[in-house]
C-alpha cells in the first residue's frame, strides 16, 4: 500500500505537466525528440531558482488562458535550469551541461525564451519578462512561420487591423 503511494506520488510530481496551467514541460532532450515527431515547433524557458520575474512569467504569462491554448496547440515545451550543471543536453552535435546551453544560446538574463523550429533550428531569442498579451502575439509570429516573411513590429500592425 505504502508503495503504491510513493509510486503515485513520484508519477505525480515528475510528469512533467504543471498543475495549475496543464501545460506540458519537457527536459531538453525529451523535448528536442518530441518535438521532430510531432513537427511542433519549440518554446525553451531558461530560467533559475532565485528569478523572481521567472516565477512572475509562470504564474501570469504561461498560466494566461490565451497564452496555453496557442502553447498546447502549437508548441512543445521545455524548462531548463541555466544554473542545473548536473543536467546535460544534445543540441545538434554538442552534449553539454545546462549552464554551456544557457550560453550556447546566448542567454545573459533571466527569464529567457528561445525558440527553434521542428528541426530544433535556432528563431530567436527573447529575453526578460514578457507579459500574456506580447507572448501571444509572439507565440503566433512563431508558429505562422510569419517570422520568415515580415518583422514583428509588422506582423504586429497586421493583427490589430483585423
Amino acid at each position: 500500500m505504502l508503495y503504491s503511494l510513493l509510486i503515485s506520488l513520484f508519477l505525480v510530481f515528475n510528469s512533467g505537466t504543471d498543475s495549475k496551467s496543464g501545460l506540458k514541460w519537457y527536459d531538453f532532450n525529451e523535448g528536442i525528440k518530441e518535438a521532430g515527431k510531432q513537427k511542433k515547433y519549440i518554446l525553451i524557458d531558461f530560467y533559475t531558482d532565485w528569478c523572481s520575474w521567472c516565477k512572475k512569467m509562470d504564474k501570469d504569462t504561461y498560466a494566461h488562458a490565451a497564452v496555453m491554448d496557442i502553447l498546447k496547440k502549437n508548441f512543445i515545451l521545455i524548462k531548463v535550469n541555466a544554473e542545473d550543471s548536473q543536467k546535460r543536453g544534445q543540441y545538434k552535435e554538442y552534449n553539454v551541461t545546462y549552464p554551456e546551453l544557457s550560453q550556447g544560446f546566448g542567454v545573459t538574463g533571466f527569464p529567457a525564451t528561445v525558440f527553434l523550429n521542428p528541426s530544433s533550428d535556432y528563431i530567436t531569442l527573447v529575453p526578460g519578462y514578457v507579459p500574456a498579451d506580447e507572448m501571444s502575439a509572439i507565440l503566433k509570429f512563431i508558429h505562422t512561420a510569419s517570422f520568415e516573411k515580415m518583422s514583428f513590429p509588422d506582423f504586429k500592425k497586421s493583427l490589430s487591423s483585423k
